[in-house]
């Protein structure tokens, strides 16, 4: 048999190129396909990024109320009315009956009042004598649950007579002068009180010096108690700073007066100091010395 063009198989028959139309619309159909591709991923990466951000609000939202309740907190515990508040009790009252406390049982009872109801953080105690004030400034911060510390200053600690294993918990001994031993330290110089009680020097100069320097130790809002307060030289040296140191006068708090080698002693005058220094740099704990 002769073969004639046209007549053979269709696997014999050499295959067709595409066109370059056909080739043109490959690839616009690829590239559309692509482009499609990465529109949903375009659309899935917003849709999570709309989560995140969804995400992300709510936790702001979260912590804005986290924050706005702990400042509610603190201002309830500033105030008084914590939840730990309904669970305090007066187990250091006892210490009001404190032997060694050169006060009359009333001034102690209004000494552990005032520092339960101002509830500081820390205490400054200028005159620590034998002991029996600070006794009872510990026990009312140990039934504060704040974890409140004392710092006493005076220059003879040996005649401490009480117990100080019973107070060493949160309270500390400085053997010195106050202003000028605290000066002259750089870590008692960094400490910052919110209460001072000075019982120490009863002389018009030596009160005074005190009541001057002492704002500089003392934090805003912050209150000043002094014993002694009927003697002459102590309440001139008060009038004075009240007049000349920034301090808003509180009044006498007791009317208990006792005369010792015909002068008047006893007494308290309650101070307030609105202005204060705002604490510096945390002083590390361990570098006070004590």
């Amino acid at each position: 048999m002769s073969w004639r063009p046209g007549r053979g198989t269709q696997a014999d028959s050499p295959r067709a190129e595409p066109s370059e139309v056909e080739q043109q619309r490959e690839r616009w159909e690829r590239l559309c396909h692509e482009a499609e591709q990465q529109r949903d991923d375009w659309e899935r990466l917003c849709h999570e990024a709309e989560q995140q951000r969804d995400d992300w609000e709510r936790l702001c939202h979260e912590a804005e109320q986290q924050r706005d309740e702990l400042l509610r907190e603190a201002q309830r515990a500033r105030d008084g009315w914590s939840p730990l508040e309904f669970s305090l009790s007066f187990a250091g009252i006892d210490t009001c009956r404190e032997e060694h406390a050169a006060l009359a049982v009333r001034e102690r009872v209004f000494l552990y009042g005032l520092v339960f109801a101002l509830a500081p953080m820390r205490v400054l105690e200028v005159g620590t004598f034998k002991g029996g004030s600070a006794r009872i400034i510990s026990a009312a911060l140990d039934d504060l649950k704040r974890g409140g510390e004392l710092v006493t200053i005076d220059p003879s600690p040996e005649q401490i007579a009480i117990d100080w294993s019973s107070i060493a918990h949160n309270t500390r001994s400085v053997k010195g002068y106050f202003p000028w031993d605290f000066e002259r330290s750089p870590e008692l110089a960094a400490l910052r009180f919110d209460l001072a009680f000075i019982d120490g020097d009863h002389g018009y100069d030596g009160v005074f010096e005190d009541l001057r320097r002492l704002p500089k130790f003392l934090l805003p809002d912050s209150y000043v108690l002094l014993h002694d307060a009927s003697n002459a030289e102590v309440s001139k040296a008060i009038d004075r700073a009240i007049e000349e140191c920034g301090y808003r006068d509180c009044g006498k708090v007791g009317r208990i007066t006792n005369t010792s080698e015909g002068s008047l002693y006893g007494g308290l005058h309650l101070l307030w100091m609105p202005q204060g220094q705002e604490a510096p740099a945390a002083v590390p704990e361990t570098a006070l010395p004590g």
